[in-house]
């Protein structure tokens, strides 16, 4: 009898813990009277959740414009360039997405070959150095400039020295075992023209020949690839450049203004410029035949009215022509590791 009523008596004090429990829950959310004094804090839970959704939705458009700026905020600038139609009429803008060049290059029997003329003076950088031999990160320049070149799939890369250049040989190229070297000219334009005629005994006709600056050693892979793959898909000539962004002034008696240039249609060209080993080979000796002033590549394919096509190059690949350009080539390769 006496366990009956242990038992009993432990079951009563289990409901009535419960039930007390049950009060006071309902007395803390609804209050002695039945209502619901705690309304305001469950607006402040609902509020601060309406909150916590749109910093995260702030945080994932702020995620997408940053990846945007890393990958190609200078493309969407100059799409709308574009859609204004800021192109020039015999050349054609060209945003080319990446894909498998060494596929295309193998199923097509196709090399590629670069053409890196460096028998320049250098005059506006200095009287007694070669801008290409600077050191930068304990590389030259040039060695730099190789490197970069040798990130795509080269049959072979071809250097036009000057007569008394004895230390490019000697240096540590990328790659060595694909390097030639010819004897430069008097001009780019010669120095570039007898690095395609000893690249006659390797090149076929329809192998693709790109010609670099020695002295532009920031050119990201991605706009080589990009280049290259312009020149096989769309199955032209094509150079990089950028759109023209500062106001152009012309100017008389090297001081006197005489008006502003209009930079609708104006892009900076650049290199790499690439073209087949026969149409850039054409283009050149026929331009020079005639008497042409060829600045680049892309003056003498224009002068034989072969297309050439403008892909998108970017602000950070600069040629090293004064001294302060080697400070801020140094800053850029820094940034691109």
């Amino acid at each position: 009898m006496l366990e009956v009523f242990k038992t009993t008596s432990s079951k009563v004090i289990a409901v009535l813990a419960i039930l007390i429990v049950v009060v006071l829950q309902y007395r803390f959310w609804f209050g002695e009277g039945g209502h619901f004094p705690h309304q305001a804090l469950l607006q402040q839970i609902e509020q601060q959740a309406e909150v916590n959704a749109e910093l995260k939705e702030r945080n994932r458009i702020l995620a997408a414009e940053v990846y945007d700026l890393k990958n190609g905020a200078e493309a969407i600038e100059e799409h709308a360039r574009l859609d204004l139609g800021l192109v020039k009429p015999h050349e054609t803008f060209v945003q080319m997405k990446p894909m498998k060049m060494t596929t295309n290059l193998r199923q097509n029997n196709r090399k590629i070959w670069a053409i890196v003329p460096a028998a320049g003076s250098g005059r506006r950088f200095s009287k007694t150095e070669l801008k290409q031999y600077q050191v930068i990160q304990n590389q030259t320049v040039l060695a730099h400039t190789i490197a970069r070149l040798n990130d795509l799939p080269l049959a072979g890369y071809v250097l036009a020295v000057g007569e008394q250049d004895h230390y490019a040989q000697t240096l540590p190229l990328k790659n060595k075992h694909l390097s030639h070297f010819c004897l430069g000219g008097a001009e780019r334009v010669d120095s570039v023209l007898n690095a395609l005629r000893y690249l006659e005994q390797f090149a076929q006709a329809d192998d693709l020949v790109f010609v670099h600056d020695a002295a532009r050693p920031c050119v990201t892979q991605q706009c080589l690839e990009n280049l290259v793959d312009t020149a096989i898909n769309l199955n032209s000539s094509a150079i990089l450049a950028i759109p023209v962004r500062d106001t152009l002034k012309f100017v008389e008696n090297q001081q006197d203004i005489n008006k502003t240039v209009s930079r609708d249609q104006l892009w900076q060209a650049q290199t790499p410029q690439i073209s087949t080993f026969s149409k850039l080979k054409k283009a050149i000796e026929t331009a020079l035949a005639n008497n042409i002033i060829i600045t680049d590549e892309a003056s003498a394919l224009e002068y034989i009215n072969e297309p050439v096509k403008v892909v998108m190059g970017r602000s950070d690949n600069i040629k090293i022509t004064y001294p302060d350009d080697l400070e801020l080539a140094k800053l850029i390769l820094q940034s691109q590791q």
